[in-house]
């Protein structure tokens, strides 16, 4: 298993605007980079969830995610989506988890791989 989970600020565009063109191109890059370097492995990408821009999370989550992930479909597929567990009670400062956050991650986690 390899569990790769998108960083909050990818969907934020904290480093400048995020396009669907680039992000989807960047995310695609780095599941081939994986896949070459562990051809044996399935890859599960979580849904990010960051509090302040969850419209910028719903179209990334629901819109981008899918077509990167059906190329690549024999050995990459979506795993858990934060914005199902997580909430503003369980992130720390809207990009990242407390420690309950965490917590609920690592369930999510194994359920997804069959725990």
């Amino acid at each position: 298993w390899i569990l790769f989970s998108v960083g909050s600020a990818d969907i934020a565009g904290v480093n400048g605007p995020v396009t669907e063109a680039a992000w989807t191109a960047n995310l695609g890059s780095a599941l081939d980079t994986l896949h070459a370097a562990y051809p044996a492995a399935q890859i599960r990408v979580m849904r990010p969830l960051f509090i302040n821009y969850s419209a910028n999370s719903d179209v990334m989550n629901d819109d981008w995610i899918p077509p990167v992930l059906a190329s690549r479909a024999a050995w990459a597929d979506v795993g858990p989506d934060e914005r199902t567990f997580l909430d503003e009670t369980t992130m720390a400062d809207g990009l990242h988890p407390t420690p309950t956050g965490y917590a609920l991650t690592a369930v999510e986690w194994q359920t997804v791989m069959g725990y």
